[in-house]
């Protein structure tokens, strides 16, 4: 990962020489073009992944009975995955034999309260024909039948009426206690109805077919174990990943301390591990606002950046191929820079020492961009001068 920045420095501890035997290595001061570069590694992806899932509908935990295999590529609908029928296939029957029991209960309960009605209904027929023929025949005249002849059929008359309320009240209590028990259970049948409906819409969705057509990969665990057949899951969880590989995208790591000057727009430059040769152009088009190590064994922290790359090439680009990459942050031309350990600097600002004469003098410099080997000079150095590399005093030279 760090070879380009070795090979900036090698380049520039090329320019540099030993001044007429002296001990101080030196660097010559020339315009030149100067460019910060980033360089970072990761792998590819595509640009439009689809998630696949287990349908919510299921509402229980399921058993995956297949799945197409990792990197099988699918056409548009074509089955990715299915589903065990077995528990839903037992549940659909134990529904639709809910379903029937609840059938033969309203039929008989209806039946029940038909009869009890017409039971009823008789009796009070009968007492209102007992009771006209009682109005009819009731003794009244005082000369023909005695007073209490008269108080009996009175009593008589009223006990008819008093039995008639009784059964019609009877009869209309039964009728509401039935006719409740009837709504219950057909509240009962309705919700067994709409469980096998859900049951019969599960039983459709345990073929799980691709939305588009990509490539599948299945989810992993935080233990790393993929998702496969007889995987125990719930509804919504991830079963696995189909990318669409025809317009890629490259997942970019930058180790924190080399990332100054980072940001969306910069210009990449993007290789292939398993195809060095070729490269491809890209661009930032997202920084991960917060570095973040890779694994918990590794303290190291990185930011990871998209890269929008320029054009595809299905034929090298995999998913999840290797990567190296290469950020330009910042070009200028035919600008002084020196080596970076030709720079010094405390509180009061940076100095580079330069050789006048025969001896080095400490002077203040005003700095700009940098990257892994050099850093511009925008004030201070002229062209030609010459800059030690270590410090003067250190090889026995007095500074002024």
């Amino acid at each position: 990962m760090r070879k380009p920045a070795f090979i900036l420095l090698a380049l520039s501890l090329a320019a540099c020489s030993f001044q007429g035997g002296e001990p101080v290595p030196t660097c010559r001061v020339d315009a030149a073009t100067f460019e910060a570069r980033i360089p970072g590694f990761g792998e590819l992806k595509a640009a439009r992944t689809t998630k696949i899932e287990v349908p919510a509908t299921l509402r229980s935990r399921q058993r995956l009975a297949w799945l197409v295999d990792e990197g099988m590529p699918v056409a548009e609908n074509e089955v990715i995955a299915r589903l065990d029928p077995d528990q839903l296939a037992r549940k659909k029957r134990s529904t639709e034999d809910a379903v029937k029991r609840l059938d033969l209960q309203l039929k008989d309960r209806v039946r029940d309260l038909e009869k009890e009605r017409r039971a009823v209904q008789s009796q009070i027929e009968l007492l209102a024909l007992e009771k006209a023929d009682a109005e009819r025949f009731a003794p009244q005249d005082t000369a023909l039948f005695s007073r209490h002849e008269i108080l009996d059929a009175q009593v008589d008359l009223e006990l008819l009426e008093t039995r008639i309320e009784h059964a019609e009240a009877r009869l209309a209590r039964y009728t509401q206690r039935a006719e409740t028990e009837i709504e219950i259970l057909r509240l009962e049948r309705r919700t067994e109805e709409v469980k096998l409906s859900q049951v019969r819409q599960a039983l459709g969705s345990l073929e799980i077919r691709a939305p588009h057509a990509g490539v599948f990969f299945p989810e992993k665990n935080w233990r790393g174990e993929k998702t496969g057949v007889g995987s125990t899951l719930w509804p919504g969880r991830t079963i696995g990943e189909l990318p669409e590989l025809s317009l890629m995208e490259a997942r970019i790591q930058i180790l924190e301390s080399e990332a100054a000057g980072l940001e969306e727009g910069l210009e990449v430059s993007i290789s292939l591990d398993a195809h060095p040769d070729r490269r491809f152009a890209g661009t930032v088009t997202a920084v991960q606002p917060v570095a973040r190590t890779l694994t918990w064994r590794n303290p190291v922290k990185y930011f990871e950046i998209k890269v929008e790359l320029a054009e595809t090439d299905q034929d090298v680009m995999k998913q999840a191929s290797q990567v190296q990459a290469t950020i330009f942050v910042t070009k200028e031309e035919a600008v002084f820079s020196v080596p970076n350990q030709a720079i010094f600097n405390d509180s009061q600002g940076a100095w580079v020492y330069v050789l006048q004469g025969q001896d080095f003098v400490k002077r203040p410099v005003s700095l700009g961009q940098h990257n892994l080997a050099r850093t511009v000079i925008t004030d201070g150095l002229d062209q030609g001068e010459q800059v030690a590399l270590v410090p003067p005093g250190e090889a026995g030279e007095e500074v002024d």
